[in-house]
């Protein structure tokens, strides 16, 4: 007993792709005999399951070939009369044959043959017509060469099928060779000039006719539009309504049909293809071009397999609906055009009336890195169990409503930008100093492992006072102020917790180490963070609300944020008076820097007289022999001269200059 296994289907996507149209494109009596022939006389090893994917094409390959020699040896040989041109007479002469046998290239003539010295001639097609076996095999390989030159328009589509477009331009050029049609044969040479090696130009025969091009149909629609083009252009296949092997091609051509005026009889085109489009209203045809697009499941990962030219027609009308698309669409056609969030409304809207929803449709026009757009349920701190949450490293959803200086940013559009990419959620816990970062310890700790708790403290204490100015580049000008409430500071927690022991809490001890001035500085960057996430140049700003904003006990965090509202430019609505009561009601040396440095910077340029005599007055050199001397920090009168160069910014003022630079 033996065991055999039969495919059914070819492995071979490009066997297949042809094997489909011919079954769609010739007679069916056509279509049996060549079946009969490739799975009947084929050789048995290409029929088994393991076989090769090249040794289905080398084996359909050679029934084409073998029938197209069949076909030249029941036509009648040429007649042995003398050559009608000088040409013809060249060509049958001995030294052509002779040049032939010296050629370094397996003795093959790149000189052109002439149609009346090939094997065929069209005139004895006529006249052997009577035969039954010469007018099967005339009507199988015409038919066999427009089927397979459809599914060769229908590949030139796909910019990932070029290498199956060369296999079967070879196989077309050994058939059009036989045909005697010297205009397919000279079609495939432009597209693969490596099959002028194999197949010789006929370059005095009479071409019978001229072999469809959907880009030459593309080109004339361009320019004359879809009325004035040359129908002859489109292959028959691609005309079918039941055709799926051509299909892909019969999609671009319905797309470009619709955008540029054909007519359409319900499914019918006037072009000669057939459409399906979505229901929804259009205004214009690049709205109906979408809505087939939708209905044809034609989305954002079939365009990029098109070639550029073609898909940048089909991208320049979806950018032209982008900006007002009609409210009636479905939520496919709101993503193809890039308005996710009419796409997320609408499956809202959807799924309240239905109860579900469904995203395949949503899926198929997306492309792969777009489907982070589709809805995305974000769990809160109440669907986490308090048992995964107590025993995770990280427990954001526990401290989800501390304040972080970051909230702001997300919101329900973020989620619709974002969606799954948690990128933005990993920079916010990167950045966040308002919670107590995590310790890793054994469950029962020792004397040594407290040592060890605060050395990690220590180190973590430094990061996280590092953290303010990574905050304040990622909320950079995110928010506005409003005047009723006060800007909230987020805090810089330098304490710990313990995972394996229900997150204790543990203290950084501060009598080991002097972190008062290392805390201070923090603090001061801390307001700036908060002060940089205002919008610069708001209209909004008043100087009550400054003013509102300070605390009653000078503290490092409001001198931090008078100069971010000096980098925004927010200090112009301050009068010099409100400036004066700064600095005689608060003698806090950082308050004054922010406020000296603040101003400065948002006086920039100006040379502004009253605000250069109150740097010039945190300058002990430039003051008078008279008056008496006053004891200024040293850091207030490097603020003072770094002001007077912010002040005094591209002003080129020599006096300025000498004095800075003496």
């Amino acid at each position: 007993m033996l065991r055999c296994s039969l495919r059914k289907y070819p492995t071979s996507s490009l066997v297949s792709d042809c094997i489909t149209a011919m079954a769609e494109g010739l007679q069916m009596c056509f279509y049996s005999h060549f079946v009969s022939l490739l799975w009947g006389d084929n050789d048995p090893a290409c029929l088994c399951s393991s076989s090769h994917v090249d040794s289905e094409w080398e084996s359909f390959s050679y029934e084409i070939s073998k029938a197209c020699t069949k076909y030249e040896r029941i036509l009648p040989t040429k007649s042995s009369t003398s050559s009608s041109t000088a040409w013809d007479f060249l060509i049958d002469s001995k030294y052509h044959a002779q040049y032939c046998k010296r050629s370094p290239i397996s003795g093959t003539s790149f000189l052109p043959m002439s149609y009346g010295t090939s094997s065929i001639g069209f005139p004895s097609f006529l006249q052997d017509e009577h035969s039954s076996d010469a007018a099967f095999y005339i009507r199988l390989m015409r038919e066999t060469l427009d089927t397979l030159h459809a599914l060769y328009e229908n590949l030139k589509l796909n910019v990932l099928r070029k290498q199956d477009l060369g296999c079967l331009a070879s196989l077309l050029c050994r058939v059009a060779s036989s045909l005697g049609e010297s205009s397919y044969v000279d079609y495939y040479c432009r597209d693969f000039p490596h099959n002028l090696v194999d197949f010789h130009s006929l370059a005095s025969a009479t071409a019978l006719k001229t072999p469809p091009c959907l880009f030459r149909w593309f080109e004339n629609c361009l320019h004359h539009g879809c009325h004035l083009s040359n129908l002859d252009d489109i292959p028959a296949l691609m005309c079918k309504q039941k055709g799926s092997a051509v299909s892909w091609g019969r999609k671009v051509v319905s797309f470009y049909s619709l955008l540029l005026g054909a007519e359409r009889q319900g499914s019918n085109l006037s072009s000669g293809v057939y459409c399906e489009v979505a229901n929804g209203s259009a205004r214009n045809t690049e709205e109906l071009a979408v809505l087939a697009m939708v209905a044809e499941k034609f989305g954002r990962q079939q365009l990029d397999l098109l070639p550029i030219g073609v898909s940048l027609v089909l991208r320049h009308a979806l950018d032209k609906c982008r900006e007002s698309p009609p409210d009636d669409w479905p939520a496919p056609a709101y993503v193809l055009v890039g308005r996710e969030d009419l796409a997320t409304a609408k499956m809202g809207s959807a799924r309240k009336e239905t109860g579900f929803g469904n995203n395949d449709n949503l899926t198929s026009i997306s492309v792969p890195y777009m489907l982070h757009l589709q809805p995305v349920t974000v769990p809160t701190a109440s669907d986490v169990p308090t048992s995964e949450v107590l025993n995770s490293e990280d427990t954001d959803a526990v401290y989800r409503s501390v304040e972080d200086g970051m909230e702001h940013i997300f919101t329900s559009t973020t989620q619709l930008r974002y969606g799954r990419d948690l990128r933005l959620n990993e920079v916010r816990r990167l950045l966040c100093s308002a919670r107590p970062v995590a310790i890793q310890t054994s469950t029962n700790p020792t004397a040594s492992d407290q040592d060890l708790q605060q050395q990690q403290l220590w180190n973590f204490a430094q990061r996280t006072t590092a953290l303010p100015f990574g905050r304040g580049a990622f909320t950079l000008a995110t928010t506005y102020t409003l005047l009723t409430e006060a800007l909230v500071f987020p805090k810089i927690i330098l304490a710990g917790r313990l995972p394996a022991q229900q997150n204790a809490t543990v203290n950084l001890d501060l009598s080991t180490r002097s972190v008062s001035e290392f805390s201070s500085w923090a603090e001061f960057h801390n307001g700036v963070a908060a002060g940089l996430r205002l919008a610069p140049f708001q209209e909004k700003m008043l100087r009550t609300w400054i003013q509102y904003n300070r605390p009653s006990e000078p503290n490092f965090t409001h001198a931090g944020l008078l100069l971010a509202f000096g980098l925004h430019e927010h200090l112009r609505v301050l009068t010099m008076t409100d400036a004066y009561r700064y600095l005689s009601q608060q003698e806090h040396d950082i308050t004054t820097l922010g406020l000296l440095l603040g101003l400065a910077t948002s006086h920039r340029g100006t040379m502004h007289p009253a605000i250069s005599k109150m740097l010039y007055f945190h300058v002990p050199s430039r003051h008078p022999s008279s008056t008496p001397e006053l004891e200024l920090p040293t850091l207030l009168q490097s603020a003072a001269v770094m002001g007077i160069g912010l002040l005094y910014e591209g002003s080129a003022h020599a006096l300025t200059m000498k004095i800075l630079l003496g």
